[in-house]
């Protein structure tokens, strides 16, 4: 029931899975990276990530920033979004080094480059498992078992365990085999189906929501998974799609159609509940207003911002309803006022008279934003090829525990000497060895040119 629990999860002695733990309440905080590189609550957690493109990594990112030592496997011939970099032309060494996707996903993170497809890889990625609390990743549901390396086999390895596995419609049922991103899954979900003008134009959300969301399902059900193995010993596998992660996007249409049984079409900006409510151009190229009327009294408020006191007095516009079936002729009065203003100067004075509005802004309208800056959301990162960018970061706020410092991104294969020996004791002769089999690499290699 709603609140349920709220008194014994704030009473003084619960047990929280990230909290205050010490290492003797993790089974293997024997081989974390020192000390000062792990400062965050999951500083005594090791996380194995073998991890492409968006949902897998945002949710080991989360681990690491966290504190987590997050060890990322990459593959020499397929490394993991490095290759999202135009390289014509490109006079800049280690390339790889320098995508903007992989840097943004990875901080906070160690890399080695392995082929877990060689006897020999296979053989280094058990010893890390036999080292790890945690698994994730993200490949299609056929990948790991053919390599012989899904749960069963892990856990025969280590029973603690707990593996996420994220594949893009999960790991059973006749469209298991299929890979997806998360812009198939815009379509095959039905989302798409409601993100458009009307039934003649569709689109995309332009962000593909199933994969940071499955991401951040993901690192919640490690840490949920972890907490139980407290009090099991055991660990477990969690097997999460995609398709379903988007699902709640569009709850409400599926209950409609549950109910009426009409299929819901899509309304562009506008909402069944609000109105007006759209997207109005302002002054600039491809500049724009969004706004709501929310409340009957917003409306005369609307109105006057505009300059339009006819409006507010026409008795028949005083209801949702009345100013819903006469959208045009209000869309074309507030159009005319915004096309004069800059949007922040128009949302500003919307703001002040009570009508919620707000900017459509440019993604560096957004690294500029004094509202996100002024809440730290922003951290710097200094990357020693890449250089300092400012990236999103940290999506909460500790009482006790402060952010970590935020490491680079790592470069191509930057850990293996550090994992192949310090950790897994491997001697020079052994990682030589390694390196002369094409079991690691140190660095890409690329047969067709960067792709996904």
């Amino acid at each position: 029931k709603l609140g349920e629990h709220t008194d014994a999860v704030l009473a003084p002695g619960f047990a929280w899975a990230n909290a205050r733990s010490t290492a003797a309440d993790w089974p293997h905080s024997g081989h974390v990276a020192p000390a000062s590189r792990r400062t965050g609550p999951l500083a005594d957690l090791r996380v194995i990530e073998v991890t492409a493109n968006w949902a897998g990594p945002i949710g080991g990112r989360h681990l690491a920033d966290l504190g987590a030592d997050v060890i990322k496997i990459e593959l020499a011939t397929k490394p993991a979004t490095r290759g999202l970099v135009t390289v014509a032309d490109d006079l800049w060494p280690d390339h790889f080094n320098r995508s903007a996707y992989f840097n943004k996903l990875n901080r906070n993170k160690r890399t080695v480059c392995v082929d877990l497809s060689k006897p020999e890889g296979k053989a280094i990625f058990l010893k890390l498992i036999e080292r790890a609390d945690a698994v994730i990743e993200n490949n299609a549901a056929r990948v790991m078992k053919n390599l012989g390396l899904d749960y069963e086999a892990l856990a025969a390895v280590n029973p603690e365990l707990v593996m996420c596995s994220m594949a893009g419609y999960g790991s059973t049922g006749p469209e298991r085999n299929y890979s997806a991103y998360g812009s198939n899954i815009e379509t095959s979900s039905g989302l798409a189906s409601l993100l458009g003008y009307d039934s003649r134009q569709y689109f995309g959300t332009g962000t593909f929501y199933a994969d940071p969301v499955t991401g951040n399902h993901g690192a919640v059900a490690v840490l949920a998974a972890l907490h139980g193995r407290r009090r099991t010993g055991r660990g477990q596998w969690i097997d999460m799609a995609l398709l379903e992660a988007v699902g709640p996007f569009f709850a409400q249409p599926f209950l409609e159609y549950a109910v009426s049984g009409e299929l819901p079409r899509p309304r562009a900006n506008r909402s069944p509940d609000f109105s007006p409510q759209n997207v109005y151009p302002s002054f600039g190229k491809d500049c724009w207003l969004a706004l709501t009327v929310e409340a009957d009294g917003q409306w005369p408020a609307l109105c006057g911002v505009i300059g339009r006191p006819d409006l507010a007095a026409d008795l028949a516009l005083r209801t949702i309803e009345g100013r819903q079936a006469r959208s045009a002729e209000i869309d074309a009065a507030i159009r005319a006022w915004s096309a004069t203003l800059d949007h922040n100067h128009a949302a500003t004075a919307l703001q002040a008279a009570g009508v919620p509005a707000a900017p459509v802004m440019a993604n560096w309208e957004i690294v500029m934003d004094n509202h996100l800056n002024e809440r730290d959301f922003f951290v710097a990162i200094q990357h020693p090829e890449a250089g300092t960018h400012r990236f999103p970061g940290y999506p909460w706020r500790f009482q006790g525990t402060p952010p970590p410092a935020s490491m680079p991104a790592p470069m191509f294969a930057e850990h293996n000497q550090d994992v192949f020996g310090s950790l897994l004791g491997l001697s020079a002769r052994e990682i030589a060895a390694l390196y002369a089999k094409g079991v690691t690499s140190a660095a890409p290699i690329y047969a067709v040119g960067p792709s996904l």
